[in-house]
Formats: structure tokens, C-alpha cells, sequence
């Protein structure tokens, strides 16, 4: 094959099957595989090129491979875009979830099919008129299902099954316009399938999947003859068997089920709100009409992958890719609920997917912004405008032009109390190392203070690292550099009323003249030195005084020491 139709494969497996973006490829021989084939890759990151895999060896000397054009390979992307729940619905066959009750510690089975979108209802006035068409029939149904359940209202169809059978169909005849749930439905319970979940709810995986710790594996077995720390459940002549996946636990459950072991890293999920949601994202995520959700999406501590969020069904068009932060460092993103019903969209990196399943419920908020959680850098100028940058939501580096004296502006980190930061400070905002100084694991209260000590001292970049979070970049263009708060208003009013700021203007001449009625030159410039020089009470906070910087006092104080040596 020549070089100028060589398909650009995105990337290839490690000796461990993780998939591996070709930005964190190395150059080394005969270690990345196809992933649709497993013959040896090469590495090409060239000046020319757009960077890509390609096969070692030549058509004519491998087995036939459908990413070897660049048209099987587009097509061979696009399939992979695709999660496995849709490609189940696409043929229809059933997905399964099995269901615990933590009162009784009884499961069940359950069939959990999709609900129409309302556009399927091209318009209908009458919805519930055409929901009542619906018609479930089949094989295992342990309870009469009501149509009611396919209401674009509800975020999934759940079927309870009989759990002394292990093979089931379901019919569902309806309405000509409810062509995504019509059909017949079919699918069986075996030996050796694998749910995951918690312990209320666990679904069964299928195609390409992977395992977090904290998750509860649920393995189908008619016996284990090891003992095993495990709670078991009988489902008809089956035996399902539930351990939380752990470090302690890891070992026995890959003996147990030898496949775990070849299961690949590729990302874990956090949401982080709605607050009350499990983190772990088990099922449906209910919240607000058109609120805003934050997912925090994990990488292994040594990638840097490209992540995609796509739709289900798969929309190219409204794919949306996550760019690369860092290795290891979590991307976050915040998909909006829907005005009504639910939508689903998947987290996808190389043909791995994790299913979020976001529903609406109760009223739309009268106010539809977003308020993010309490974690970031506030910033308001005295004109009031207000701006709350938040770490997870910044990407780029944030330039402060606050240039005239009537644009003071003032801002507070914000978060938890307790919450800890490191802040770094610099005079280039591409410096390859983090900053000429530093604070590690700094108070947030006292970080806003040493931040405006940084930028008396002329600094002008700043980095504020709020961990997993992520970080903030802040670039001050600036004579009257912001000042820190200690305390935030209600946000209609000033952060700080005029009439609390002491603004003394002084001339260098009567500075000097002042710090000579001193006792001796002081040693170095600080804030009591300044509330002296001022003639202000004692403890008023240093960020209620405008007029004099400690760069400007530590200027003066060194001029006059070296007056006083010669």
C-alpha cells in the first residue's frame, strides 16, 4: 500500500489491550497492535503528516484487516461510536438489570427497554391517546406491563421478568409512529454473564466494558466451589454471586472470572451534581428541567486521551469532543437536562462507552443559569460586574484589564471551608515550569492574601490549582492591581462598600518623611509598617486600604537604606 493512501489509524493496543491515542504513543518496536486485526503497528509522528498508526507489514503479507483504507477505517470509527446499548436496540435484543432490594435483600429481573422521544409523536396533541396503543406480550413476563411505562415522561421501560426462566421474548405492537419500541424483543439469562452496578441496581455489560472500583459485580454461576466473600442470590436454577470490586477483592474476582483481568483502564465517571445522584451514574440521572449536571470524567494516571460525548442514537453532528487536559488530569463537562423526558448521551474513547441517561422531572426552575457549585475565583469590579470562574469550566488563560482607577477590581477564592489550593505565580504565561513561586496546599482564605502580595511585587501570570478540579489561569493587566475579600456580600451589593475603603494618597517625599519619625528603618515593608505610615487603626484588613502597594513602600524603604549607608 502506498504511502499516500495509507489510512490513519488514531490508535493502537498496548501489551495490556488499552488503547492508546497516537499523541501518547513512543516510538517503540513491535509494541502497539490493530485493533481489528492485532498485527503489529508502527508509530508515524512526522512534520508533514497528520500523526497516525500504520500496519507493519503489507496487505499482501497479513490477514485482511477492514481498517486498512481509509474508507473501512471511517466506517470502522463510526461503528465504533456507537454504544452498545443502541446497537442492542437496533436488533432488538434485550437488555437486562437486575434489581435489589436492600429491606429484603430479594433481586429481581428486569427487561429494560427504551421510551419514545417525543419527536416521535410528530406533533400529536393527544400523546396519552397514542401511549395507550401500546401492547406488551411474551414469553417470561412476570407482571402485565402498562403502557403507561413508554410515556416520553419516563427515562427507560422496565419489564419485571419471571426469574425461573432463562429465555424471553417480548412484542410490542403500537402506534406506527413508535417505531423505535415495536418489534419483537429477545434475549436469555446464561451462565457466566456479568452485571455491574451498586447495591440497588446493576446492569448487564456487553461489548467493549470495563469495571471502576467501588462497582458491585454481579456473575451468573450454577456453583463455585472456592468460598468466596460474597452475598449470593438464586435467580431459578442460576446462582448470582455480588462482590464490590476493591483492591482487596480484585485477585479473587480474576480468578474467578479470568476476563476481568484482560479488561483495560480507559476511564472512570464522577457525577458530581446533581448532588443526591450516584456518583458511579447507575442508572437513570434525574434532575430539573433544563438544569445543568457536572460530570467528571477520570483518565489512568499515565494517558491523555481525546474523549468524545456522543448522542444515542448516534448524531455526528452533535458529537462533542473533550480536548486533552493533561495526563491524568479529569475532564468535566455539564450536559443540560431536557425540557421534557429524558436524553441519553455516552462518554466514548476507542469503542469504550459509559451510558448517562439523563431524565427531567418536577417544574423548570424560574431561573434557568446555571449555578455551579461554590469552588472558584469570584471576581467583581466596582461597577458590579460580577464574574465567577470556575476550574473545571477554563481552558484558557483569563486577562484582568482593569487599567483606570475607577476600574478597581476585587475577587476571593471561593470554596469549602477547609479547602485546600496551590497557587503559582509568574511573569510568562507559557513558562514550561509551573511558576518562579510558589504555595503548595495554601489556605483559601489566606491565598487571596498572598496573591495580592504577588501582584504588588510584580507578578503578572497566575495559576490556582484546585486539584482534580482542575485549575484557573489569570493574566493582570493592571496599575491598580485586584485586591482580596474576606467576606462576600449578597451579590447585588458591592463586595465592598466605598464607604469602608480608606484611600490615602501619599507622596514619596512625605513617606520618607514619615518613616524617618520612626524609631529606626524598619527592616522590610509589611502591612503594619503601612497602617503606620497611613495613620490607620491597627487591624484594619489590608484589603480595605488603597493609596500605597508594599512594592511601592519596599521601593522606598531600600532607597533610603542606601541613602543611609553612604
Amino acid at each position: 500500500m502506498s504511502e499516500e493512501f495509507e489510512p490513519l489509524i488514531p490508535y493502537g493496543h498496548d501489551p495490556q489491550g488499552r488503547p492508546i491515542g497516537i499523541k501518547d504513543a513512543h516510538q517503540r518496536s513491535h509494541y502497539y497492535r490493530c485493533p481489528q486485526c492485532h498485527e503489529v503497528l508502527i508509530v508515524r509522528q512526522g512534520e508533514v503528516r497528520q500523526w497516525h498508526y500504520a500496519h507493519l507489514s503489507s496487505a499482501d503479507e497479513a490477514p485482511a484487516c477492514d481498517i486498512r483504507t481509509q474508507t473501512g477505517l471511517g466506517q470502522w470509527l463510526k461503528d465504533q461510536q456507537k454504544s452498545p446499548i443502541e446497537k442492542n436496540e437496533k436488533s432488538r435484543r434485550l437488555h437486562f438489570c437486575l434489581i435489589i432490594n436492600p429491606y429484603s435483600n430479594e433481586l429481581s429481573i428486569f427487561a429494560v427497554l427504551p421510551v419514545p422521544t417525543v419527536d416521535e409523536f410528530q406533533g400529536a396533541s393527544k400523546i396519552h391517546e397514542i401511549i395507550q396503543t401500546i401492547q406488551v406480550k411474551g414469553n417470561g413476563i412476570k407482571n402485565i406491563a402498562s403502557s403507561e411505562q413508554f410515556h416520553p415522561s419516563e427515562p427507560e421501560a422496565k419489564i419485571e421478568l419471571d426469574s425461573t426462566i432463562h429465555d424471553y421474548t417480548i412484542s410490542i405492537e403500537a402506534d406506527s409512529k413508535l417505531k423505535s419500541i415495536c418489534g419483537t424483543w429477545q434475549g436469555s439469562i446464561k451462565e457466566d454473564d456479568i452485571f455491574i452496578g451498586d447495591s440497588t441496581r446493576a446492569d448487564r455489560v456487553s461489548g467493549k466494558w470495563q469495571i471502576e472500583y467501588g462497582n458491585v459485580i454481579y456473575f451468573v454461576k450454577k456453583n463455585i466451589e472456592a468460598r468466596v466473600p460474597s452475598r449470593q442470590y438464586q435467580l431459578g436454577d442460576l446462582r448470582i454471586f455480588a462482590i464490590e470490586y476493591n483492591i482487596e477483592t480484585a485477585p479473587i474476582i480474576k480468578n474467578l472470572i479470568p476476563e476481568i483481568g484482560e479488561i483495560p483502564s480507559i476511564f472512570s465517571t464522577d457525577v458530581i451534581l446533581p448532588p443526591e445522584t450516584n456518583p458511579c451514574a447507575i442508572g437513570p440521572i434525574t434532575g430539573l428541567p433544563k438544569e445543568k449536571s457536572l460530570i467528571a470524567i477520570i483518565p489512568p494516571i499515565d494517558l491523555n486521551p481525546e474523549y468524545e460525548i456522543v448522542t444515542v442514537p448516534y448524531d455526528q453532528n452533535e458529537t462533542i469532543m473533550l480536548p486533552r487536559s493533561g495526563i491524568g488530569i479529569p475532564r468535566f463537562f455539564s450536559p443540560s437536562f431536557p425540557s421534557f423526558g429524558s436524553k441519553r448521551i455516552s462518554i466514548h474513547y476507542a469503542g469504550y462507552h459509559k451510558l448517562i441517561n439523563l431524565s427531567a422531572v418536577g417544574r423548570e426552575k424560574e431561573d434557568h443559569h446555571f449555578v455551579p457549585p461554590d469552588v472558584g475565583l469570584l471576581i467583581q469590579t466596582n461597577c458590579n460586574k460580577i464574574e465567577c470562574l470556575h476550574p473545571w469550566l477554563n481552558d484558557e488563560t483569563m486577562e484582568l484589564n482593569i487599567g483606570s482607577s475607577n476600574d478597581d477590581a476585587v475577587f476571593k477564592i471561593i470554596g469549602p471551608q477547609g479547602m485546600d489550593v496551590d497557587i503559582f505565580g509568574d511573569n510568562d504565561a507559557n513558562a514550561i515550569v509551573p511558576g518562579l513561586i510558589g504555595e503548595i496546599g495554601i489556605e483559601k482564605d489566606k491565598a487571596g492574601i498572598t496573591l495580592s502580595t504577588w501582584i504588588d511585587e510584580g507578578y503578572t501570570f497566575f495559576r490556582i490549582n484546585y486539584g482534580p478540579m482542575g485549575e484557573i489561569r489569570i493574566k493582570v493587566n493592571s496599575e491598580n492591581k485586584p485586591i482580596p475579600i474576606t467576606e462576600v456580600r449578597d451579590r447585588d451589593e458591592p463586595i465592598i462598600p466605598p464607604e469602608e475603603i480608606t484611600k490615602i494618597d501619599l507622596s514619596d517625599e512625605e513617606i520618607r518623611r514619615r518613616i524617618s519619625q520612626l524609631d529606626r528603618i524598619p527592616d522590610e515593608a509589611n502591612w503594619k509598617l503601612m497602617r503606620e505610615i497611613l495613620e490607620i487603626e491597627e487591624g484594619t484588613p489590608h484589603h480595605l486600604i488603597r493609596g500605597l502597594t508594599l512594592k511601592r513602600l519596599r521601593k522606598i524603604l531600600k532607597g533610603m537604606k542606601e541613602n543611609a549607608q553612604n
